[in-house]
């Protein structure tokens, strides 16, 4: 799961002001009621008091496709401003390492962050990557 704060375009010292008054949006690849939703909704009942400006933190589920059209909006429409984040299927990412049809995404232009359990699968699609380019 990707989130605010990283590279958002506003300075370090603006973020708060930035925001302050805005609505982060967690988009969940799969429908409401499963793992990565309660999971989600968690994170959300707690993360507005980690970014400054205490902005609402809601959840918006995008099911379909193994959680490949969340990531397809993410991508492609959602604003690039830190205010959407979201939370896909880990091994999306490899079926492109290993040449899959999962749309116009490129995740290696994806800031990608890891949960507990998706931690491995972080440091293997690396891993994959890095194989895949030195042969």
């Amino acid at each position: 799961m990707g989130g605010p704060g990283g590279q958002t375009g506003v300075r370090r010292e603006n973020r708060s002001e930035f925001y302050r008054g805005k609505t982060v949006r967690i988009i969940v690849g799969f429908s409401a009621g499963g793992g990565y939703d309660q999971y989600s909704r968690v994170i959300a009942r707690h993360l507005a008091k980690y970014i400054p400006g205490s902005p609402a933190v809601i959840v918006d589920n995008m099911p379909g496709a193994g959680s490949i059209i969340a990531a397809n909006h993410v991508y492609n429409a959602a604003p690039k401003d830190g205010t959407v984040v979201g939370n896909i299927s880990g091994p999306i990412v490899l079926e492109q390492l290993f040449r899959g049809a999962v749309g116009p995404v490129r995740y290696g232009k994806v800031s990608l962050s890891s949960g507990p359990r998706q931690r491995k699968l972080h440091d293997d699609c690396h891993q994959a990557n890095w194989n895949h380019q030195i042969r």
